[in-house]
């Protein structure tokens, strides 16, 4: 085969690929969603969240298929988040998988659950929070979003601003450390229902103890 004729197949191949990496397809929501009660929103809210910290669930813990289908249960009853949080997480026995990047379908729904959370939705801006954490995208996103869901009351939001203000400062950080406030918020995210630090403040005086 002559050189040219190389040369244009691997530019077609390597343009293909990277269209891949960098096509976002337009969003298509997987179903319709019902209206929603605030109070089943929060409840779904809490209880989502819970899920996505699979380490912290209290027993009895579930198989990873009930687990999913929890999260699409609550999907289908309205709760739009959590078709978003099952899209763009690997639910199972944690949420994190091998893979480090965006498939463009991802991206969609990924592009898609920043406009809600812009649009100031709390349960959104603690998804997207989530979600730039672990495929590591622009921390100063996840701590804007932090900050805001936090603002707006949500449980885990509020344990993840505690995270953030107790020292050191970590490199993307813009909010000033305040260790003080970060076990002030740590305890309030308990109180609100958020199992792993309700976990972790429960295991302090066996760690104590054991020291």
């Amino acid at each position: 085969m002559p050189l040219e004729k190389i040369l244009l197949v691997l530019s077609v191949m390597a343009l293909s690929v990277l269209g891949w990496y960098i096509y976002t397809p337009p969003y298509h929501s997987p179903r319709e969603y019902p209206p929603l009660a605030e109070a089943d929103r929060q409840r779904m809210d809490l209880q989502l969240f819970n899920e996505l910290a699979v380490n912290g669930s209290r027993p009895p813990l579930y198989t990873v298929e009930r687990r999913r289908q929890l999260i699409l249960d609550m999907a289908k009853q309205g709760f739009e988040v959590a078709d978003l949080a099952y899209q763009l997480l690997n639910i199972g026995p944690t949420v994190n998988s091998g893979r480090h990047w965006l498939m463009p379908w991802e991206r969609s729904a990924y592009h898609h659950l920043r406009r809600l959370a812009d649009a100031g939705d709390p349960s959104a801006q603690c998804l997207a929070a989530l979600v730039i954490a672990r495929w590591d995208l622009d921390m100063r996103n996840y701590e804007r979003y932090v900050v805001q869901a936090a603002n707006a009351g949500q449980p885990y939001c509020i344990f993840l601003m505690s995270a953030i203000l107790n020292p050191p400062a970590k490199y993307w950080q813009q909010t000033p450390v305040d260790e003080r406030k970060s076990e002030e918020l740590r305890v309030l995210a308990a109180r609100k229902g958020v199992e792993w630090v309700q976990l972790y403040l429960t295991s302090l005086p066996l760690n104590a103890r054991s020291g």
